[in-house]
């Protein structure tokens, strides 16, 4: 690299001396990047590592101060003064491990003060005038070219396909055309498909984001999508790379479901939302306030039918319900009581989906802290007593469902004790037919069916 720079005062400069610095920059460098949550998608990388721009890599000037514009006799830098320089770098191949690539590498050219021991600021000298050079490159040849990210977005509403997007950069000569492949290689149900590049794609410049067409995945294994380019301009290449995306198949439950929330102390950042099959919301909420954990039931009323549905959790500071250690969670219940979703850790945003496959209830056992539940008497009339045996002392919420789902009588919150607990429930104004009775605790959910008879 050979570097020439020029510097021209435009007024008296009246300091010991200026400092000329030449740092060398290098952009798309992939590692780690602590508390980034949501913040610049463009750069998180689909392993969730982060593309770095801009990074100090080495000084050209070579010293720590860079190269010295001294004064005149007076004292003075005067208006008119003109500075020439020439530098010559050799590129090194790594740099701290990390490969240094013609096109990624860019320069910071700037005038400071000079360091003075005396001066407060002696570590951090003004910076009075600057530019950043993006080379240009000579007696470059061949046909190549990279992939530079290659993402793989998931689809909700439990449609079992990926929409890929690839980015492409030229690595060689102007690109005018190309040609790649690509499939998810643990589908067995996906050929191969064609992807062919036309325009011109100039030397060390990377392509916009490229939507490929949407690939089936296979639930609950590993998808291994990969991307092969095989010729630019006209040249056999080989270059390729993978993508990996495992998705779970959604759970399936019966009868309306419930969402449990537990929050962290910053409960005013989770904003809860459910989408349907064609991603239509239809249920929201949030607005929770801060100062302490928050533990929520919510029944979903708006599902009303059997089908796909997405539950969506957003935490506008990005580290979901996990500030400080805390084991917060987002949770969805069936009418039985069936764990579908479990949301934890930390996101800015975080989707998963569950199909009711009815809306009648089933029976379910009994989890969490309950070890046994029963209703007597049973079919009810006026009365009955719901007893409760529990592992240990737990906080419990108590709601009558019918057969539908919605809420016919809300108990309130139960303090239970370790062993046997019986709670009396007046049955007097249900109409007759089948309802279960929930018991809601944060480790789970029970049902028990109740017969009312008039």
């Amino acid at each position: 690299m050979t570097i020439h720079v020029e510097a021209y005062y435009t007024a008296d400069v009246a300091q010991n001396a200026n400092m000329l610095q030449v740092a060398l920059l290098q952009d798309n460098i992939i590692g780690y990047q602590s508390n980034y949550g949501g913040y610049n998608p463009d750069q998180i990388m689909p392993d969730g590592s982060y593309k770095h721009m801009h990074m100090l890599r080495d000084m050209v000037t070579g010293q720590q101060w860079g190269d010295e514009i001294a004064t005149n006799s007076e004292g003075l830098i005067p208006a008119g003064t003109f500075v020439e320089k020439d530098y010559t770098y050799t590129l090194p191949a790594t740099i701290s491990n990390e490969a240094v690539k013609l096109g990624d590498v860019n320069l910071a050219i700037f005038i400071s003060d000079a360091a003075d021991a005396t001066a407060p600021n002696v570590n951090a000298p003004n910076i009075w005038t600057g530019i950043k050079v993006v080379p240009t490159y000579i007696n470059i040849n061949g046909n190549n070219a990279s992939i530079t990210n290659l993402t793989i977005k998931e689809q909700f509403g439990c449609k079992q396909f990926v929409s890929p997007t690839v980015k492409l950069r030229s690595e060689g000569l102007p690109i005018t055309s190309l040609t790649a492949t690509y499939k998810n290689n643990t589908a067995t149900n996906d050929t191969e498909h064609t992807y062919t590049f036309s325009g011109t794609l100039n030397t060390f410049a990377e392509t916009d984001v490229i939507t490929l067409e949407d690939l089936p995945i296979v639930y609950d294994e590993s998808n291994n999508i990969v991307f092969t380019i095989t010729s630019v301009n006209g040249e056999t290449v080989d270059v390729s790379t993978t993508a990996v995306l495992t998705k779970a198949a959604p759970k399936e439950g019966s009868g309306r479901p419930s969402i449990i929330i537990k929050t962290d102390s910053y409960a005013s950042e989770l904003t809860l939302a459910v989408e349907d099959a064609n991603g239509d919301e239809i249920f929201r909420q949030g607005g929770y306030s801060d100062g302490s954990s928050i533990k929520d039931t919510i029944l979903i009323e708006e599902i009303e039918s059997a089908g796909c549905y997405t539950m969506v959790a957003y935490d506008s500071y990005g580290d979901g319900q996990a500030y400080n250690g805390a084991n917060g969670y987002v949770r969805v219940y069936d009418g039985a009581g069936n764990r579908l979703v479990n949301i934890t850790g930390s996101y800015a945003e975080k989707r998963v989906d569950f199909k009711i496959t009815s809306m009648s209830v089933g029976l379910n056992d009994a989890n969490g802290v309950i070890a046994q539940s029963m209703l007597y008497p049973n079919p009810a009339v006026d009365m009955t007593t719901l007893a409760i045996n529990a592992n240990n002392a737990s906080k419990a919420e108590i709601v009558v469902v019918d057969m539908l789902g919605r809420v016919a009588m809300n108990l309130g919150s139960y303090n239970l004790v370790s062993g046997d607990n019986n709670i009396t429930i007046n049955t007097s104004n249900l109409a007759e037919g089948t309802y279960f009775v929930r018991v809601i605790t944060n480790e789970g959910m029970t049902s028990n069916r109740l017969n009312v008879v008039k």
